[in-house]
């Protein structure tokens, strides 16, 4: 997911921070590593609703 929502082509990625607007992730590139921020395809007002938009970002990555 880090890889198609930043453009970096990540080896390994790590959620740091979460809030109602996106997350920001840590991303292992080689011998280099990035702090992004992801934005959420819509706001999340509450933990749940958070859940239910990272599963819909994932789903769309997978297809």
């Amino acid at each position: 997911m880090a890889k198609e929502f930043t453009g970096v082509d990540a080896e390994e990625a790590a959620m740091t921070s979460v809030d109602r607007l996106g997350m920001q992730v840590r991303i292992k590139a080689g011998d280099e590593f990035y702090s992004r921020r992801i934005g959420f395809l819509s706001e999340a007002i509450n933990p749940e609703k958070c859940r239910e938009v990272i599963v819909q970002m994932v789903k769309q990555v997978r297809g």
